[in-house]
């Protein structure tokens, strides 16, 4: 039986929940899914899926398979989705999907969301790595003025993730949706850090960049944020991770219970209570190690932020003061490569700007503002 997010899984040429003893594995899924929904050539511009049932919806092929679902309901593109998924991962290809959220979402190799239709594209990078969906309050709440296009970065698979595979990732999608034009990138954590290193090997590429609670890129800067993290960490919340290490089976599985453990320590006063689930469920653990064992790696040996004197885009880091993350010795890092960069904290403001009572409105008009002082 294959599993998908959601519970799901593709048995019998339709979705059910798993049942304990079903066993259907590999090329026996994707031929159950073929018989289903017949033959679709994604080589060929414009074919549309047929066979038994055909399906509503056009394919079209360029670096990037795109697949629009033009009204068919979700739950029955399943099939479609990861026969294409399939097709695209054997190319080499990108499986670029106009639709919501859907059960299949992890099992594509960049899955992609829109928000908006006017005003420039925009990129909205989410943060980890592998926190897929953590942006989406950012992508929609600019969405009135821009395009927001929400990636959902490459999960793990058969080679190891590296920076230089999202770059290219990240490359092929900007140049799918922009052409020749510069992309504008709003990043978060992790996607802050990704959208520097996509502009310091794609310079003539990237246009206007925003860091949102941008990560690390030296040691004392991390070692200075594992510091707050201490100094906020009180005996009951040391004892339940203690009490999860111990007990724990799935290392993804105690790496989100950790983290929903100590979210609060990343924020000041969050307009609501937190998600029983984060769209991120099941985490993919390997995605984020083998990621940032790279990004570490490349900080190692000089790479970043070195290279980051490429970068010809205008700058804005927006930065909470009682963010973990130490804004200002991060600033500080980027600024001798990074000269052009702008600076913005905000007070009584943790990890995640949007999600604060002081500095959600604030957040949203600033960084709209911005780009559009700043638009090519």
């Amino acid at each position: 039986m294959q599993r998908l997010p959601g519970d799901y899984s593709v048995l019998n040429n339709r979705l059910e929940r798993p049942a304990p003893n079903d066993s259907v594995e590999g090329d026996e899924i994707v031929r159950s899914i073929r018989k289903r929904v017949g033959t679709v050539n994604p080589l060929v511009p414009g074919s549309s899926p047929g066979g038994p049932t055909t399906f509503p919806g056009r394919f079209r092929e360029s670096n990037t398979l795109s697949y629009s679902n033009q009204g068919a309901p979700t739950h029955e593109l399943l099939p479609v989705l990861l026969l294409a998924w399939h097709w695209a991962a054997e190319r080499g290809m990108l499986l670029n999907y106009r639709s919501p959220p859907i059960a299949c979402a992890k099992l594509l190799a960049m899955f992609v969301r829109h928000y908006g239709n006017a005003g420039p594209l925009v990129l909205v990078l989410h943060g980890g790595p592998a926190a897929v969906g953590d942006v989406a309050p950012v992508a929609k709440g600019i969405s009135g003025s821009f395009h927001a296009v929400e990636p959902w970065q490459r999960g793990s698979g058969g080679s190891p993730l590296t920076v230089a595979r999202h770059i290219t990732d990240l490359h092929e999608l900007a140049t799918d949706l922009g052409g020749d034009s510069r992309v504008a990138i709003v990043g978060h954590s992790w996607g802050a850090m990704l959208a520097l290193c996509y502009a310091a090997k794609y310079p003539s590429k990237a246009g206007p960049i925003v860091l949102v609670g941008c990560g690390t890129f030296d040691r004392s800067s991390r070692s200075m944020m594992q510091e707050i993290i201490d100094e906020r960490m009180d005996d009951d919340v040391r004892d339940h991770i203690r009490r999860l290490s111990a007990d724990a089976t799935d290392p993804a599985e105690q790496f989100i219970q950790t983290f929903k453990l100590t979210r609060h320590i990343f924020d000041y006063d969050p307009i609501g209570p937190y998600a029983e689930k984060e769209e991120s469920e099941p985490f993919d653990l390997k995605a984020h190690d083998e990621t940032w064992s790279d990004m570490r790696r490349l900080q190692d040996d000089g790479t970043y932020p070195n290279t980051f004197a490429a970068i010809e885009s205008p700058v804005l880091m927006m930065h909470g003061q009682y963010d973990p993350h130490p804004g200002k010795m991060i600033r500080d890092s980027l600024l001798p490569f990074i000269p052009q960069l702008e600076h913005q904290e905000f007070d009584c403001c943790g990890h995640s700007p949007w999600i604060e009572k002081s500095t959600r409105e604030l957040f949203f008009s600033s960084i709209c503002g911005w780009l559009e002082s700043h638009k090519t």
